[in-house]
């Protein structure tokens, strides 16, 4: 039973980046340093010319178009592309090259993606550490399990097939860290209305798949009906979660019932910063309401002294 909860939580890793960080990935890196779009255009620096304040290389950003295209509108572009990857800088190769070929020619432009170091202020919204609680039917607390995570939150653990399955069974439908803070990288999904995580997709084992899609209610946007299918597409289960929310508040937690009936309660707590520091499930069965799984969070720092080794 211990290595079953154990494999359960683990599954857990990849659900829990914190909402107000959207971690933006990058077509090649030469830090692992996240970055996150901050809407400000990044400045230009010319060849042989370089900031005066300390900075990290980031990864390589280059766009390309007609020949025609003037070197002024290709470094536009270049900041265009830059400001959605979220760059503080880019420090240009050159101003430009031209490739003629037998189809026409081709402009391109590339540089070096930088990020400020006095400007990262953003590593502490990311989860680096979980420890997770299992209580039994009589609230007695049980095993806990310390989850670790790099910075893009992903957990190097593997899975057996038992906890996979639980996983599939008996967490994901229910986890509404898919529905509002990130998709896991663990999983195929798909982006639907909104932007928001529509499906997704696991293997339970190599031969059986299940497929648990959450559909928002058309008249209440704090409500989805959420679906289980399995590899032939048959219905195994209808769920409802419902958001617990005031108005222009945060998510506190949700409500989630089968046939009408609440049957799992998940409680949010934040700090000061609007981070999700704990995170409580409820199991109900009758009258009955016990403490089933519990969360302490803890999170990245800021300061480069304490950031994880490349």
């Amino acid at each position: 039973m211990r290595e079953l909860i154990s494999g359960i939580l683990l599954c857990l890793a990849a659900t829990v980046l914190h909402a107000q960080t959207t971690i933006v990935r990058t077509p090649a890196s030469l830090h692992p340093l996240p970055l996150v779009y901050t809407g400000k255009t990044p400045a230009i620096f010319l060849p042989d010319s370089k900031p005066t304040q300390p900075y990290i290389a980031t990864h390589i950003v280059e766009v390309s178009a007609d020949i025609s295209v003037e070197t002024n509108e290709l470094i536009s572009k270049l900041q265009e592309l830059g400001k959605a990857e979220g760059v503080d800088a880019i420090l240009l190769y050159g101003l430009g090259q031209k490739i003629i070929g037998p189809a026409g020619g081709v402009a391109t432009l590339n540089g070096v993606g930088i990020k400020y170091k006095d400007s990262i202020n953003y590593l502490d919204n990311i989860i680096r550490q979980r420890v997770v609680t299992t209580y039994d039917a009589d609230g007695k607390a049980g095993p806990s399990v310390i989850l670790n995570y790099n910075w893009r939150g992903s957990f190097t653990d593997a899975m057996d097939d038992e906890g996979q399955n639980f996983m599939a069974d008996s967490i994901l439908p229910f986890d509404v860290h898919l529905l509002l803070l990130q998709k896991p990288e663990m999983y195929e999904y798909q982006m639907g209305f909104n932007n928001k995580l529509s499906r997704i997709r696991v293997s339970k084992n190599v031969a059986n798949e299940k497929t648990i899609q959450w559909i928002p209610d058309e008249l209440k946007l704090d409500k989805y009906a959420v679906r289980v299918t399995d590899s032939y597409n048959s219905i195994e289960a209808r769920y409802t979660i419902e958001l617990m929310q005031e108005k222009g508040a945060a998510v506190n937690g949700a409500s989630i019932s089968y046939k009408q009936d609440p049957f799992i309660y998940l409680y949010f707590e934040y700090d000061a910063k609007g981070r999700i520091v704990a995170e409580k499930w409820y199991r109900i069965k009758g009258s009955k309401k016990w403490l089933w799984l519990s969360f302490d969070n803890r999170f990245h720092s800021n300061d480069p002294a304490q950031w994880p080794v490349k």
